[in-house]
């Protein structure tokens, strides 16, 4: 059983899904798959929004100076279009 139908049967069965995606460039201010490079990813982000799968994007950044990870943005936007 491929992903998409896996995310139905749970969501039918009362389960919550949800795709987290991480954009990792600063500045940004929202996440859109990309869909020349990946149709397959953009695709299925929009029948998994279709079928009520909750997708939220955080936006994290990496501090070379410091050696670590920030997050910038705990709730992205996100352009499914």
């Amino acid at each position: 059983m491929g992903a998409p139908l896996l995310f139905i049967s749970h969501l039918q069965a009362g389960g919550i899904a949800i795709i987290l995606f991480i954009a990792a460039l600063p500045d940004i201010k929202a996440f859109r798959p990309n869909r020349a490079a990946d149709p397959e990813l953009h695709e299925l982000s929009l029948q998994a929004n279709h079928v009520e799968v909750q997708i939220k994007s955080i936006g994290m950044g990496y501090h070379p100076e410091g050696s670590f990870v920030y997050l910038f943005n705990p709730e992205l936007n996100i352009d499914l279009h």
